[in-house]
């Protein structure tokens, strides 16, 4: 992994406050953020949210309203696609089926009217770069899936391309592939230094290759951090609830010291659950504390918690195996149900005989975030 301490001056793409709008509609709105020479960074969010128009702009496919792309301190805002220096590369790759490797390799040159021998030295350039050396007679449907994506991203680097994007590109494929090449790419993207926007709806498969992860909600950004960052620290629901899943529990904060460690939340059912100060992005108005399933401990009816407080009773009203991991749905009231996901091979030691057993579980302050409702 490529950790860098000391930021260059001057990131390899900069974009500021920019937006599209589409008719009536409004795909991106005032979006800005930096990458930083050698990072991999994933645009997250569902379908609709503007990340693939943002990818588009930055490819310049799409002119934007407002705002300003900078590659390394240039201004390319309304520069043509083959004036950047940025490849694009697709879901299935556009790789020419009638084409060998080394033609599709150096399509870009030829339009560029680059001359035979510098298309032949930078094509094998390009090859040597991302291991493809000695398949350049092959055809598109000669090579595996991962030979291909090399050389969807030699083709990429042969045109002089300093920022590579990626928009959905293992979409198409079944689960095993496409974690064997998310293993592929990202090795590839190290080894070779280049710097990467990646487009995806897929939270799992963004944790797994970014190093940092910005995440769009309707046309804007939500939140710019590391994944474990947004997942421990999200800073919105939608955040929250796009990055895994957790519990949600309405309530509201009592009136607490400004230096309290923790503020006392009440929740709907009565109770009443302490939360930690520090993890809280709002402590007024409509709240909900909210907490990993993973981070909920379950016990059985009546025995000693880990420590006082926080220590809640309820009801299983389901189990869910899930191979290691086996997901309780316990109701704390008619309204209130949380989910708690354990280790399956502890289960047993809560004498679970029914569908409704109580149970008691214990919501660790330091785990609990609360989040403007």
């Amino acid at each position: 992994m490529i950790v860098m301490t000391d930021k260059p001056a001057i990131p390899e793409l900069e974009v500021c406050a920019l937006s599209k709008r589409f008719r009536d509609s409004t795909a991106v709105q005032d979006v800005s953020f930096r990458i930083w020479p050698g990072e991999f960074v994933s645009l997250l969010g569902p379908s609709g949210c503007g990340k693939t128009t943002t990818l588009r702009m930055i490819a310049g496919f799409v002119t934007p309203d407002e705002g300003q792309i900078l590659l390394r301190g240039q201004d390319i805002t309304r520069f043509p696609p083959h004036r950047r220096k940025v490849g694009l590369v697709f879901q299935n790759y556009a790789l020419f089926p009638h084409m060998s490797v080394e033609q599709n390799v150096g399509f870009g040159l030829r339009m560029q009217r680059a001359s035979s021998s510098q298309t032949r030295d930078r094509v094998n350039w390009a090859l040597n770069r991302v291991r493809m050396s000695g398949l350049e007679k092959r055809r598109p449907h000669e090579l595996s899936g991962g030979q291909q994506q090399r050389v969807a991203v030699a083709r990429v680097l042969a045109a002089g391309a300093s920022l590579l994007l990626l928009d959905e590109p293992f979409s198409n494929l079944d689960a095993k592939l496409r974690h064997s090449m998310q293993i592929e790419l990202r090795d590839l993207q190290q080894q070779l230094g280049v710097t990467a926007i990646h487009v995806t709806h897929d939270q799992e498969e963004a944790m797994a290759v970014s190093e940092r992860l910005i995440v769009m909600n309707a046309g804007r950004t939500e939140q710019d951090g590391s994944a474990e960052d947004l997942y421990i620290r999200p800073a919105s629901q939608f955040v929250a609830n796009f990055i895994g899943y957790g519990n949600r529990i309405r309530g509201r904060v009592q009136q607490e010291q400004a230096n309290a460690e923790f503020v006392r939340f009440d929740i709907e059912s009565g109770a009443t659950i302490l939360a930690s100060r520090a993890n809280s992005s709002v402590l007024t108005g409509r709240i909900i504390a909210f907490v990993r399933p993973e981070d909920v401990i379950v016990g059985p009816a009546g025995s000693h918690p880990p420590e006082k407080g926080n220590v809640l009773r309820g009801t299983v009203r389901r189990k869910v195996f899930l191979g290691p991991t086996t997901t309780l749905h316990v109701a704390l009231n008619e309204r209130t149900e949380l989910f708690v996901k354990i280790a399956s091979n502890a289960v047993s030691a809560l004498n679970l005989g029914s569908s409704s057993d109580t149970v008691d579980i214990w919501l660790p302050p330091e785990r609990i975030r609360l989040l403007p409702d």
